[in-house]
């Protein structure tokens, strides 16, 4: 069973352009997720990665989203791990209608945030090396290049780039 969150990262999150309402991913939600994430990437994870994680303890999956509670719109979400003094990002989307308006730095912040809420010490994620957004955005939030993965990406042979930070 995944743990309630503690702190106030359900509180509305103010973006540079938008402000946005962060959640917990819920069952429900994974239409619309699938939807973005075949939008937003060449290579979209399946449902059943997305269901896969949902199962997991230490995974956290939050959901982003603007307009009223009751007709939200869904912006964006995150995957991510905090397991064994780690915070490790599996995967960022972003609408592509909602792309540059500081969805996805809500949502990194959210999860910086509850990982130094856990008393994370580290940070790790990979990233394609083609995805110049995703890298600026890392970047912003202090992660460095710290090795890259030759080939990662079994769909096309791409390098990751591993990219880690102290917290």
């Amino acid at each position: 069973m995944r743990r309630p969150l503690t702190d106030d990262s359900d509180a509305d999150v103010a973006s540079s352009r938008e402000a946005v309402r962060l959640r917990d991913m819920v069952s429900a939600d994974l239409p619309e997720v699938m939807r973005i994430e075949r939008a937003a990437f060449r290579y979209p994870w399946s449902e059943l990665m997305l269901r896969s994680e949902m199962a997991h303890e230490w995974a956290h999956l939050r959901i982003a989203e603007k307009g009223e509670e009751k007709a939200p719109v869904m912006l964006g979400f995150i995957v991510f791990w905090i397991v064994c003094g780690e915070l490790h990002v599996l995967n960022v989307a972003v609408d592509p209608d909602a792309q540059h308006r500081g969805v996805g730095r809500a949502l990194m912040r959210a999860a910086m945030d509850q990982a130094k809420g856990a008393d994370v010490t580290y940070a790790t994620l990979e990233v394609r090396r083609t995805n110049r957004a995703a890298i600026r955005l890392y970047e912003s939030f202090g992660f460095k290049t710290t090795a890259i993965r030759p080939k990662y990406y079994v769909e096309n042979d791409e390098d990751a780039l591993v990219m880690g930070r102290a917290m």
